[in-house]
């Protein structure tokens, strides 16, 4: 004998979930209502994901498949902003959290994606837009590598053209210090391109070791590249020590505690 069996479909069931045998009118009448209502419901279940922007599960995971944070993502949606753009943005590397915030600041998806591209930090970017510089010289200054820090130099008085030369060097960081403590900036790109920190450049320098005597320890002396920033830190701590003998032991690793 057939047994009772509970419903397979209790949320479209004419006898409102009842327990069914297998076969029975009521059984069929069950399966035969959920079939019809299945349609309707999933079609209703579209247009209201479609009303509230929802994303789907194939565009979380195209977004996840090229690097985008899912929950920066669904952020992004939440604002208005469509999928495309932010596959779009998060292909050029662009942060989601911080597209959002440019996007909300009134600033274009073209831009955004132009320095994403040239590999600028967009958060760094509104904020130099919100300065009153242009976007053309922060995607060259992008490009340069430079948009860190770009914002507060040029507020400080240094120029464009400077800070584009001291990026390619690679002397961004602590650039804008080093000019403030006095410090040329044709010196600063002279020991960039050697490969110094500028910040441990700076505090040598303050503790009295001449321009000179840090150049010459590469053009003279023959300090490898890699070494400049440990001889930059002896001499900060020894500024009377003889550059030569740093050198030797900077090459050789003697220990100095």
């Amino acid at each position: 004998m057939a047994q009772l069996m509970p419903c397979p479909y209790p949320a479209t069931c004419p006898n409102r979930g009842a327990k069914h045998y297998p076969g029975s009118e009521a059984f069929n009448a069950c399966v035969l209502s959920h079939q019809t209502a299945t349609p309707a419901a999933a079609a209703a279940a579209a247009a209201v994901a479609a009303a509230v922007d929802t994303p789907t599960v194939a565009q979380l995971s195209e977004i996840a498949d090229i690097g985008g944070d899912q929950d920066d993502y669904q952020w992004a949606r939440d604002a208005g902003y469509t999928h495309d753009e932010l596959v779009e943005i998060a292909k050029a590397a662009g942060h989601l959290v911080g597209y959002r915030g440019a996007r909300a600041a009134g600033l274009g998806h073209a831009e955004l994606v132009e320095i994403a591209k040239a590999g600028g930090d967009l958060d760094g970017y509104r904020w130099a837009r919100d300065a009153g510089y242009a976007h053309a010289e922060l995607v060259e200054i992008a490009k340069a590598g430079g948009m860190v820090g770009y914002r507060a130099a040029r507020d400080a008085g240094y120029t464009h053209d400077e800070l584009v030369e001291i990026a390619k060097a690679g002397g961004m960081v602590g650039y804008r210090e080093a000019r403030d403590a006095g410090y040329s900036h044709a010196e600063l790109v002279e020991i960039a391109e050697a490969g110094g920190n500028l910040d441990w450049y700076r505090l040598a320098r303050a503790a009295g070791v001449a321009h000179a005597t840090i150049v010459d320890a590469v053009t003279v002396h023959g300090l490898p590249a890699d070494l400049l920033n440990g001889f930059l830190a002896r001499m900060r701590r020894a500024p009377d020590a003889d550059p030569a003998t740093v050198v030797f032991e900077k090459v050789v690793g003697v220990p100095y505690g």
